[in-house]
């Protein structure tokens, strides 16, 4: 009879948390998805792997005033990204140029 009683309970609860955990539906439009955050849902950074074994990354997912040039060397154990000097101005050169 208690071990019922639990169970019934410990659904309940179940129940209660899922409902509450549940956040609002957003509609899905074309205008979301070929806007810039749909457009960005998906995509992945531009990479370049250099000759000294280390990947060069231009993430554009993150805002444009933050986007930079990073360097990640896969050899370290943390894989850690460095940001490459003078990004910015590279950035806008290389939008210049195409």
């Amino acid at each position: 009879m208690k071990t019922n009683v639990i169970r019934v309970l410990l659904i309940l609860a179940c129940c209660v948390a899922n409902t509450l955990g549940q956040t609002g539906k957003r509609e899905l439009t074309l205008e979301w998805i070929f806007g810039p955050e749909g457009r960005t849902v998906a995509s992945v950074p531009a990479t370049a792997w250099l000759d000294d074994g280390t990947l060069v990354i231009l993430d554009d997912r993150r805002p444009p005033a933050n986007r930079t040039f990073e360097k990640l060397n896969p050899a370290t154990a943390n894989g850690s990204r460095s940001s490459i000097r003078h990004a910015p101005w590279r950035i806008s050169n290389v939008s210049e140029r195409t």
